[in-house]
């Protein structure tokens, strides 16, 4: 599992209930776009054991997501 800093770029894909009646629409709306990792959440903060993460996206969005849907890459692009 990789450990994701602040400040580091990464490729978000969703992974959960793709439908606007999601609770989560805003979020699978923005699937496939790259990201800003600001920090990895506490246990509290995510309510739960998951591997959470509060990201931005490019157009201002500050959302919780999970570590698994934070890539290295798309389409051969690297974050690095």
């Amino acid at each position: 599992m990789r450990r994701w800093k602040g400040g580091q770029r990464a490729f978000f894909e969703y992974h959960c209930w793709e439908s606007p009646l999601s609770a989560d629409a805003h979020l699978w709306k923005r699937t496939r776009q790259w990201v800003t990792v600001i920090r990895r959440l506490t246990r509290q903060e995510a309510c739960n054991d998951f591997d959470m993460h509060a990201v931005r996206f490019d157009d201002g969005l500050v959302g919780h997501v999970f570590g698994d849907e934070l890539l290295r890459r798309s389409h051969g692009r690297s974050t690095t």
